[in-house]
């Protein structure tokens, strides 16, 4: 009891000799220039503002929680609207102020699920079971692909898709070196998306091959008669700068205050990219990977309509075309093979040996059979620019 006593007794001098200490008409025998009460009022400001400071920054992280638990960005599509439910939908994807749309982090659902079999994100937001490290190994080689729902594997298990199947198989042919996937595919995405995810954050992975993996369909699809580069161009305007992008406050603030109706198109079957548009973003894509000293593969995603009549059967759609003749056009490194894998092409050869549900699920999603198929394809077309790598010491073994 009597440590208490004395304990609070000290308590008190304290505070006493704090007050004291921070009034000039208290303080005895203070100098007659003023400069102690000077410096003690300085003190006592500051302490204030300090404690102002304070006060603010904890308004605002508690501000910014309070937001990100209770506040939904809305999604200003609905993705895949015609098999998912609304909850699925607000689920797997979330607003974003770079993309318009991306993945959640670290979503998984049940292994039977029609659309998102087991895995669909990890928490970088791409379909992985694992964390891609910052820091890329020596004897690593990185691949990152790019492309929407048939890349991302729409109905697919994650293991199953022919992004991890490719990695497979390249890890088995050439097994000194260590080969990381990124697939980097989300549901109805387009090619400009594709393209800004890459100057965004998937160049950050250190990519040495970059593939265009499944883009066009997506593209050649109205979306309320805007081209996306209007469309991206009334999404940024809404936005607070790229350095605020990670605040869920600023980003209510700056919707609120910068969002706004536009009158419906006049084009309302516009696509979302013209031919000629598309083109133009595939070759900022290759200038893009080219500044960064990666390579680029294209590959041609299959359609149901290369089978139904919609276009010649064996014979390519519009956008199809268009990859099919940029691809032509590129090489990995010095080989001679164009950067290019027809899988449309591949879904009319094996039509002669499986019926097409086989293959495709609907228009555009091939079944895992197809995958299987086509990452053998893709495989072989990475394969010789891999041994010529090695022939030049790129990705050997620390044990080289």
């Amino acid at each position: 009891m009597h440590s208490v006593i004395s304990a609070a007794n000290r308590l008190d001098q304290d505070i006493g000799d704090f007050m004291e200490s921070s009034d000039p008409e208290r303080s005895s025998g203070s100098p007659p220039d003023g400069r102690s009460s000077g410096l003690t009022s300085r003190r006592f400001f500051l302490f204030w503002v300090a404690m102002l400071l304070g006060s603010v920054l904890v308004t605002l992280v508690v501000t910014e929680l309070f937001i990100r638990t209770f506040v939904r960005f809305p999604l200003p599509v609905e993705i895949g609207a015609e098999v998912l439910s609304l909850r699925d939908n607000q689920t797997a994807f979330e607003a974003d102020p770079e993309l318009i749309w991306r993945l959640r982090k670290n979503v998984r659902f049940a292994e039977d699920h029609f659309v998102f079999p087991g895995i669909v994100s990890n928490s970088q937001r791409l379909r992985s079971a694992v964390e891609i490290p910052a820091t890329k190994a020596s004897n690593e080689l990185r691949i990152l692909f790019i492309g929407d729902s048939v890349t991302f594997g729409w109905g697919v298990p994650h293991e199953e898709t022919y992004t991890e199947l490719t990695g497979r198989a390249l890890q088995e042919r050439f097994p000194d070196m260590s080969v990381t996937i990124i697939n980097a595919g989300v549901p109805a995405y387009g090619i400009l998306q594709g393209l800004r995810y890459l100057e965004a954050e998937g160049f950050d992975y250190q990519p040495d091959l970059v593939v265009v993996g499944s883009f066009g369909f997506t593209d050649s699809l109205p979306w309320q008669g805007i081209s996306d580069f209007e469309r991206f161009q009334r999404w940024d305007a809404e936005q607070p700068s790229q350095q605020l992008h990670w605040s869920y406050t600023a980003r209510l603030i700056s919707r609120s205050l910068f969002g706004r109706e536009y009158p419906p198109s006049t084009t309302p079957n516009r696509p979302r990219l013209t031919l000629v548009e598309f083109r133009d973003v595939l070759e900022r894509v290759r200038e893009a990977t080219r500044q960064r000293g990666a390579q680029l593969l294209i590959l041609i995603p299959p359609h149901m309509n290369n089978l139904n009549g919609r276009v010649t059967p064996g014979t390519l759609g519009p956008q199809q075309q268009v990859l099919a003749e940029f691809g032509k056009n590129l090489h990995l490194d010095m080989i001679d093979e164009p950067a290019l894998v027809d899988g449309a092409g591949l879904l009319f050869e094996m039509t002669n040996e499986y019926e097409s549900s086989k293959l495709m699920r609907d228009l555009v999603h091939p079944t895992e059979i197809f995958h299987a198929a086509f990452a053998m394809e893709v495989d072989s077309a990475i394969a010789p620019w891999v041994e010529l790598q090695l022939s030049f010491g790129r990705f050997a073994s620390k044990a080289d």
